[in-house]
Order: structure tokens, then sequence, then C-alpha cells
């Protein structure tokens, strides 16, 4: 049986999601089985088929995640759902086998051996399957020999024995329907916790985004800051180059008019300078005219004396 066990356990496939990359919470869900945390894979399989019902990934993987808690008889109706969705062969035959395995530990027999027989159908060559439809055929003959046994020794234990299965079977639903409701509260309660996280998770986004925004508008206020601060000198600046250019402008145009007055002055000078000059030159020229004519004028020889 330990054997055996270990033998079920190896068989269990898992498709593979490489195709699913963008589905979160089936990566999540498969994270939780690696980490060997079957009730939080649960609800993450649940959520994504909720999100999308006809995900086969997802109804193969929660009875995955629903045999590894022992609740078989849920795992089969997983089992069943993703026979219907998986069109290849080989993934609904790990399928038939996971049923298989689920029914065999629920102690179905018959429906177990039905469900290995289909798996081969679908992969002959397929061994662990084989040996496990050979385990339940095995444990099946014995029962019925059981039963035959039980029949021959004592026909009215075996009417007790009935009445004790009915009852048994009664606390087992019983225990189940408890175990459901239990599984269902803890559900319910790593979904409050996952909700609750995932608002701080956003709560601190936010406040990390307000954050980040209030920084960004004091940058830029401090930014307009010192752009008008640089506006208002390059105006004063500007300003006192114009007043500059002014009064050197006045200064150019003063000392024009100084220089032309300086040049007129200089002008008039010179021709008074000219003026007496010529003067001057006039008075020597008649001086030296008096004295030329001075020297022309004609010699007397005598006195002359009247002829009548």
């Amino acid at each position: 049986m330990k054997k055996l066990l270990i033998t079920i356990l190896s068989c269990l496939y898992l498709i593979s999601l490489s195709a699913q990359s963008g589905k979160s919470l089936l990566r999540k869900g498969n994270q939780a089985i690696e980490d060997q945390n079957y009730l939080k894979a649960e609800i993450n399989y649940r959520k994504s088929i909720d999100e999308n019902p006809e995900r086969k990934e997802g109804q193969y993987n929660l009875g995955n995640a629903l045999y590894y808690q022992e609740r078989f008889e849920e795992a089969k109706d997983r089992y069943e759902k993703a026979i219907a969705k998986l069109p290849d062969d080989s993934e609904r035959a790990a399928a038939y086998h996971n049923l298989g395995n689920s029914l065999l530990s629920a102690k179905q027999l018959d429906p177990a051996i039905e469900a290995y027989k289909n798996a081969l159908k679908l992969n002959p060559s397929d061994n662990d399957t084989r040996y496990n439809l050979t385990y339940a055929q095995y444990l099946k003959k014995q029962q019925e020999q059981q039963e035959q046994d039980k029949q021959c020794n004592n026909p009215n234990e075996n009417e007790n024995n009935e009445e004790q299965e009915k009852k048994d079977q009664e606390q087992k639903e019983n225990k189940e329907d408890q175990e459901q409701q239990e599984d269902q509260e803890n559900q319910e309660q790593q979904e409050n916790k996952d909700q609750e996280q995932e608002q701080n998770e956003q709560k601190d986004e936010q406040a990390k985004n307000e954050e980040e925004e209030k920084k960004e508008q004091e940058e830029k206020e401090k930014q307009e800051e010192e752009q008008a601060k640089n506006e208002e000198e390059e105006k004063k600046e500007e300003e006192e180059q114009a007043k500059n250019n002014e009064e050197e402008k006045q200064d150019q145009e003063g000392g024009a008019d100084q220089q032309k007055q300086q040049q007129v002055q200089q002008a008039q000078l010179s021709k008074e300078e000219a003026e007496r000059l010529l003067e001057a030159l006039l008075g020597e020229e008649m001086k030296v005219q008096e004295k030329l004519l001075k020297n022309q004028r004609p010699q007397t020889k005598g006195k002359i004396e009247k002829d009548w």
C-alpha cells in the first residue's frame, strides 16, 4: 500500500502553463502547489476559474489541489470537468489517471478501474496507469472474495454490515460536509486576508504616488520661481543696458556737438587770423608801395622861371 501511495502521488500530472504566462492566478496556484500550500493553491485556482470558467487548466489544477487535501470526491468532479474540456489526448489521459487515483482513494473501485481503462485507451504506453489498474482490479477481486466469504459464513452478519456501512457512509458524508464548510470558511478568511493585503498595497502605492506628485509639484514651483527670478534679473540687466546705451548715446551726441563747436570756433579763429594776416600783409604792401613811389618821384634840377 505504501508503494501504491508513492506511485499514485508520483503520477499526478501537471499540464504545462508556459502558454499562460500572463495568467497570474494560475502562476500563484502553481507556486502554492510547489510550496505544499494546497489551500492557497485551491483559492487561486478557484479565482482563476471564476475569472474564466472555460479555462481547462484551472479545473485540472484545482482537482490536483483538492486531491492533495484528500478531498477525493471534490477532486473527482474537477477531473471530470477537465476531461470534458481538454482537447489533447495526452492531457485527457492524465486527467483520467488522476480521476482513477481519486476514485481509488475513495474506495470506489469500479469507477476507478473504468477511469484507468479510459486513460490507457488514450495513452497505451503509460505503465503507471497500467500498474494502478492492475492494483485496483486486485482490490476489487479481494473485495468480492471477502463479500462471498461473509455471505457464506453468516448471512445475518452481512445485513448488520450493510447497516453499519450505511451509518459509516452517513458519518463520512457529515464529516465531508463539515470539512467542506471549514474549508469554505478558511477560503473566505484567506480571501479576506488577501483582499486586505491588496488594499493595503494599493494604499501604500497611492501614498507613494501622492508623495512623488507632491515632490514633482514642489520642484516645478521651485523651477518656475527660479525662472521668474532669472527673467527679472535679465529684465533689470536689459533696462540697465538700455540706460547705459542712452547715456553713452547722449555722451556721444554731446561730444559730437562739442567737437563741432570746436571745429566752428577753430574755423572762425582761422578766418580772423587770416583777415588779420591779410591786413598785415596789405599794410606791409602799402608801406612798400609808398616807399617805391617815393623813390620814383621826379627830381627837380633848378628853379624855373616864367617866361612871359
